[in-house]
């Protein structure tokens, strides 16, 4: 039962990184990923981008998807 739950779980992960390459922008893609795969915090990610302010990530994701799902 855990093998098959694993699998299901697998198989999500590819079809959200299968998902991920057709983001356009390629900053997004990258905070995506440090943010949601690599568990980076919003100062990791900051210092990881060269950003100047912890709150440049989260507010292009935050555009993102705002423009992405019309919120």
């Amino acid at each position: 039962m855990l093998e098959q739950k694993q699998r299901k779980i697998d198989k999500k992960i590819l079809q959200i990184e299968y998902e991920l390459n057709y983001i356009e922008e390629a900053d997004i893609r990258e905070i995506i990923r440090l943010k949601y795969f690599d568990n980076l915090n919003w100062i990791q990610i900051m210092y990881k981008l060269n950003y100047k302010s912890e709150s440049t990530a989260k507010m292009k994701l935050k555009r993102f998807f705002e423009k992405k799902y019309k919120m």
